[in-house]
């Protein structure tokens, strides 16, 4: 029979997740010669064999690749025979054209889980094993292609039977560049708070009350027993962490379902090799400290995803508090000398290993919502995984927000969304955010010319984006790339309806906005209607302060009633700092005008005594949310002022109503649930009448507000009984951390329409 040679080009995620190992197995299957090899553009392959045999390996490369592979696309050619004698896996090539992949970091597989507690396997008990289907990724990698050389594994030899095993086409191991034993790989050790090596073990430390640094796959951790009063109350105290909640690690399903209120998806979400942190009710029957999760109803709940976490649990250890070992709003700890020089005096013990992490990841943040998986936090576990687009663009960069920020580089119909880097003011978190858009540029085969940034001149990465010389720069409005980067997300391009509920934004008219109701596409919105503006004292210094608010929504509302009772509600704030307050509102010095939905449960919250000051972005709100009962029907009235345009939403009715609630007594449980009626009210009202004026049936959802959970099911649920099509975000964060993605498709559209027009205008001489 004679002999065909096809050569099969694979994108999509094909490295770092056993694909060439699969490949040559399947070779051997079909009786081909060839080779295959990682590239920068993907992977490739070169197979010469009978037509079926070809036939037949092309089906199963498709049908039966690696669990962790995904595959976008497959080119298939034919080429000349060189008559191999043998398959091979060759050295990888780098073409300076990425379409590869790179896997994120995977949670330990059900196979190496098993080898860590078989005491005849020789990887037992060791705390780095992983193999070709789990394990570090994305946190370990310089560079693409995904070889070893290119990771932080190269300083490590392998051993002769780790060497057999890579080597080994029969082998789990066969390939996997992260292959290591306790004879040649990292090693991971306990230290005392001096670094020095400390005989003991990890859970028992824990079982006695002690706090461990625990260093992980992207960062360092801190860890207690959950079950340990005293042991919380002393990170809290260390950390100087009054009330963030702190998010915990339960030794496995059983135990999770003890604490806490689990649903089908939500097992699966936890059992999945994402490992992601999911919040879940707390079940009141069960004790568990109230300091884990302050005045909060649910809990960020994790499984273990390494052997370093197996190793913290045993029968007597079943849940610990795990929470990110940065200092306030500081980036990741990821190095050891800089755990043990930062985290001294609040670390008693540090669980250290020798692996250097390249690209520190924090934690996924997932809920479920409607029976679907909504991202709040977007890192390990999904990070670098591109989100996919409909349509074909440009090279574009986008810069992302302040806070919560995360980049996007956008090519072909891949959406590259960085890991969550925090608040950009912090020099630290900075730094790292310039070398994660260098290393995101050579693993995408990204030099991109386009750049997107917010409108507000303030904000560090929109002064990072007029920095660049040479780049075409794209100015996007805040709360339009929150509702681009939905209708992105959700494959939408002809123009829809947005409701924007959001903390704060930057306005086309300077005003901070917040509460939005938009129409439009990528290229542009129309401002249909908003909250009416109202007063801030202070601008910036009322986001960390809801009893400023509150004094200032008051006082312009009723005037002097309203600074009385003002004073009655907020007994802490003194009279004098109310009187400068009062000046500025008075002379208009200092005062923001602002739209923002944020603000409006900031100030509720504050003037219900739930939250007068914050120490976290959102505790007023999510403290709002926690006690609100939605059991009572009653909602307060507003008014949709329909004589000017935009349209304006005024709250002062609302604000009356709520006084005359509270001077009856009502509990702020049901005056916290009228509220939340009356925002869902808001919101449905506004929306149906714009869907009929602008004869729209479709709407996205989008802004920090709506990871109120009460607010957006409720909302969903009455809009799409009114036939609405709403979409929401579920892959891409609502919050700020969605925002790089909006930005991306604004400026691809703006850049385009601007060419054209360039292009209409030289055709015609003009």
């Amino acid at each position: 029979m004679n002999s065909e040679a096809w050569e099969f080009k694979l994108f999509g995620l094909v490295q770092g997740v056993g694909f060439r190992p699969f490949v040559h197995r399947l070779s051997q299957q079909y009786h081909l010669n060839g080779w295959v090899l990682n590239s920068s553009s993907g992977l490739i392959v070169l197979a010469e064999g009978i037509t079926e045999n070809l036939k037949m390996f092309a089906e199963n490369l498709m049908t039966q690749a690696p669990p962790m592979a995904e595959i976008e696309k497959c080119k298939i050619s034919k080429k000349k025979v060189v008559g191999y004698k043998s398959f091979s896996i060759r050295s990888s090539e780098n073409d300076r054209d990425s379409g590869t992949i790179l896997s994120p970091d995977t949670g330990i597989c059900e196979k190496c889980l098993k080898e860590f507690y078989d005491i005849k396997n020789r990887r037992h008990n060791y705390l780095m094993i992983s193999c070709a289907e789990c394990g570090p990724r994305f946190s370990m990698a310089h560079m693409i292609p995904y070889d070893r050389e290119n990771t932080s594994m190269n300083t490590f030899t392998m051993c002769p039977e780790c060497r057999h095993e890579y080597h080994d086409i029969y082998s789990r191991r066969y390939h996997t560049e992260a292959i290591a034993c306790s004879a040649c790989g990292p090693h991971v050790w306990l230290a005392d708070g001096n670094g020095k090596k400390f005989c003991g073990l990890a859970n028992e430390l824990l079982k006695r009350g002690k706090i461990i640094a625990v260093k992980g796959i992207g960062g360092f951790h801190l860890a207690c027993n959950a079950l340990n009063e005293a042991a919380i109350a002393s990170l809290r105290n260390r950390k100087k962490r009054d009330s963030k909640p702190f998010a915990v690690m339960c030794r496995d399903l059983k135990v999770v379902k003890e604490y806490c209120q689990v649903g089908e998806h939500e097992v699966e979400i936890l059992k999945s090799k994402e490992k992601p942190i999911v919040l879940l009710g707390r079940k009141s029957e069960k004790y568990l400290s109230a300091n884990i999760s302050p005045g909060i109803n649910t809990l960020g709940v994790m499984l273990p995803y390494t052997p370093v976490h197996y190793s913290l649990f045993d029968d007597e250890l079943e849940i610990v508090v795990l929470t990110s070992a940065n200092l306030s709003d500081e980036p990741l700890i990821d190095n050891n000398e800089e755990a043990l020089e930062k985290l001294n005096g609040i670390a008693d013990f540090f669980l250290l290993h020798d692996r250097p992490i390249i690209n520190s990841c924090d934690d996924s943040v997932v809920a479920v919502v409607n029976s679907a998986t909504m991202v709040h936090r977007r890192a390990r576990g999904y990070v670098p995984l591109p989100i996919r687009i409909e349509k074909k663009c440009s090279n574009v960069f986008a810069c992302g927000g302040d806070l919560k920020n995360t980049f996007c580089i956008l090519k072909g119909q891949h959406a590259f969304i960085s890991q969550h880097f925090g608040d950009l003011s912090h020099y630290g978190n900075y730094r790292r955010y310039l070398e994660a858009i260098e290393r995101f540029k050579q693993m995408t085969g990204s030099n991109p010319k386009i750049i997107a940034h917010d409108l507000h001149p303030g904000y560090i990465s929109t002064q990072y984006a007029k920095s660049l010389e040479g780049m075409f720069s794209i100015t996007v409005q805040h709360h339009h790339a929150h509702f681009a980067s939905c209708m992105a997300e959700n494959n939408l391009s002809d123009a829809v309806l947005g409701v924007i509920c959001d903390g704060t934004g930057y306005g086309t008219d300077g005003c901070i906005w917040g509460f939005e109701f938009f129409y439009g596409d990528y290229g542009g919105i129309e401002r249909l209607a908003h909250l009416d503006y109202l007063p801030l004292s202070g601008g910036d210094d009322a986001v960390y302060d809801p009893s400023r608010t509150v004094f200032s929504y008051l006082y312009s509302m009723f005037g002097n009633y309203g600074a009385t009772v003002a004073q009655k509600v907020l007994p802490h704030i003194m009279n004098t700092d109310l009187k400068a307050m009062q000046t500025q509102l008075d002379n208009k010095i200092g005062i923001w005008n602002t739209s923002s939905c944020g603000r409006l449960f900031d100030a509720i919250s504050a003037l219900l005594g739930v939250c007068t000051k914050v120490n976290y972005e959102g505790q007023a709100a999510m403290l709002l949310e926690a006690i609100s009962c939605l059991n009572d029907s009653r909602k307060y009235r507003f008014e949709l002022d329909g004589n000017c345009y935009p349209y304006h939403l005024n709250v002062r009715n609302m604000f009356e109503e709520i006084l005359f609630d509270m001077q009856k007594g009502i509990s702020k449980e049901i005056i916290g649930g009228r509220f939340h009626a009356t925002i869902i009210d808001m919101v449905v009202s506004t929306t149906m009448r714009l869907s009929r004026e602008k004869q729209c049936q479709q709407v996205v959802l989008s802004g920090g507000v709506f990871q109120n959970r009460l607010l957006l099911k409720n909302i969903m649920h009455v809009l799409e009984n009114n036939d609405l099509r709403v979409y929401i975000q579920r892959k891409v964060p609502t919050n700020d951390g969605g925002l790089s993605l909006g930005q991306a498709v604004v400026g691809e559209e703006v850049f385009k329409r601007v060419s054209s027009c360039n292009r209409q205008s030289s055709a015609s001489g003009g």
